[in-house]
């Protein structure tokens, strides 16, 4: 496992969605998550984004890390609703041991899996490979 002041002086790598979508499997290993942005395209609804440490896709319920709601998009005159952002509270970043999963969910606190793809993420990360080094 790479050594977290390691990983922490590497520098950001980033995830972006190349289309709109649900969730994301941005890291399996070992990850130290700076920080994520994006928006919830969906004109009805609101959603939580959640963040979870963890190398697969959370079961239904699973409680996250990371909870933040998110407007449903606003018209073209309130067009920021909808946007979302999170940086981590120190310089350093949040330790991640299982990976990073990040995802919209219908509800506040636990995850409930969104069937139509109306979420843009992009995360900045490090990470190191599946064998372990930077």
């Amino acid at each position: 496992m790479a050594n977290i002041v390691d990983l922490q002086s590497m520098g950001c790598t980033r995830y972006a969605s190349a289309a709109a979508e649900n969730n994301a499997q941005v890291t399996t290993t070992q990850s130290i998550l700076y920080g994520f942005d994006g928006s919830n395209t969906d004109t009805s609804n609101a959603v939580f984004i959640q963040v979870f440490d963890s190398k697969t896709a959370p079961a239904a319920n699973s409680v996250p890390i990371i909870n933040i709601a998110v407007p449903a998009r606003g018209s073209s005159t309130t067009i920021a609703n909808g946007n979302f952002g999170y940086s981590c509270s120190t310089s350093f970043g949040e330790k991640f041991v299982n990976g990073i999963f990040i995802a919209a969910s219908s509800t506040d606190g636990t995850y409930t899996a969104i069937s139509t793809g109306k979420t843009l993420f992009h995360v900045q990360y490090a990470h190191e490979d599946a064998s372990g080094n930077l």
